[in-house]
């Protein structure tokens, strides 16, 4: 892939997106100022950016999802679970060590594919 080309993948949607009964279609980043190594959907208030990144585990899924009115709330959370993620992998919203943590946006949170399975049945 380009540098300069949006995020396509067959691990994320290619269109559309249904959020707690709302529509977000998928948006060139760059128009949004994001970098185009993101693959974004915007709807009417909440936004989703998504990601493939490399790590020590392979390339897992990271994804955030933003309002600008408030946070998102724990219905929106589960539907952008449910939108971008497997239903076979275990997701997790992680709250890094003070040191760690970057707040780009007030009402944001980010959800990450985990590399394993937690077998907690």
């Amino acid at each position: 892939m380009a540098d300069t080309e949006p995020l396509r993948s067959s691990r994320l949607p290619a269109g559309p997106i249904e959020i707690d009964g709302r529509t977000l279609q998928p948006t060139d980043p760059r128009a949004l100022g994001i970098p185009p190594h993101f693959a974004v959907w915007v709807g009417r208030h909440l936004r989703v950016i998504a990601s493939l990144d490399p790590g020590p585990h392979g390339e897992l899924l990271h994804a955030s999802i933003s309002r600008r009115d408030r946070d998102p709330s724990w219905t929106e959370i589960r539907g952008l679970r449910a939108a971008i993620f497997p239903v076979d992998v275990d997701v997790a919203m992680v709250l890094p060590v003070e040191d760690d943590y970057i707040n780009v946006h007030e009402h944001c949170f980010h959800l990450w594919e985990m590399p394993v399975r937690w077998g907690i049945r």
